[in-house]
């Protein structure tokens, strides 16, 4: 895989899960954002549903605002599934493509508010930030078992899905189910990005700019055995 293939979602992962992986200190939240940007930006026609664990819509858009991608233009393709503003018994404002969930606790209720976006707008991009926050509100079997379903309706429906997950929280054995529930994993570690499917890995420097991101091939002995250890 290379850095115009990455780059291009629609074509490279649609029907596919990819868990975008990092500690805490790394880009895991920007790689999410310009991903949508990008998508958005690029694909005239194509929507993005964003899952929301911890945030409530105003603020994803004004995060997205922070690192400079401005998504305003696109907000008509760009649709949202709230998971903590009910939760945290926060005001809420009723929005058309704005689906607000009562219980992260519940996979049933979200699946369905996500599968009415799937099936009604035919949403071409989903996004998952954070599945941590899944594995918080659920029992690690039943959240696994909610990750490998929406990569089997990626499959399906042909849309790519990304879920995004801060690594630290869980142990080995955890960590290396959420890893196997995937399709590929794009592993950011320090200065690299490292895509890793079931059979390769291709491994780059990384550079964000003002509304782009650089890939060079980075050089240097990179296992892919390492990572999914």
């Amino acid at each position: 895989m290379n850095a115009d293939e990455f780059l291009n979602i629609k074509k490279k992962f649609s029907g596919k899960g990819l868990l975008v992986s990092g500690d805490i200190s790394s880009a895991v939240e920007r790689l999410c954002c310009f991903s949508v940007y990008h998508f958005l930006k690029h694909n005239k026609k194509e929507k993005v549903l964003w899952v929301s664990t911890d945030d409530p819509y105003s603020k994803v858009i004004r995060i997205f605002e922070e690192y400079g991608y401005d998504i305003k233009p696109y907000l008509n393709r760009f649709y949202f599934v709230d998971l903590i503003s009910l939760k945290s018994g926060a005001e809420i404002e009723e929005k058309p493509k704005v689906k607000y969930v009562q219980d992260p606790g519940n996979l049933t209720e979200l699946a369905l508010a996500i599968s009415e976006f799937i099936e009604d707008e035919k949403v071409n991009l989903v996004v998952i930030y954070f599945l941590n926050s899944l594995l918080i509100y659920n029992e690690i079997p039943r959240a696994l078992e909610f990750i490998r379903v929406m990569v089997a309706r990626a499959f399906d429906s042909k849309f790519a899905f990304l879920g995004a997950y801060i690594e630290g929280e869980h142990d080995h054995k955890s960590r290396t189910a959420i890893r196997l529930s995937m399709d590929a994993m794009a592993k950011m570690e320090n200065s690299h990005l490292h895509l890793i499917t079931s059979k390769s890995i291709s491994s780059f420097s990384f550079e964000f700019t003002k509304d782009q991101l650089k890939l060079t091939e980075a050089k240097g002995n990179f296992s892919r055995e390492k990572f999914l250890q």
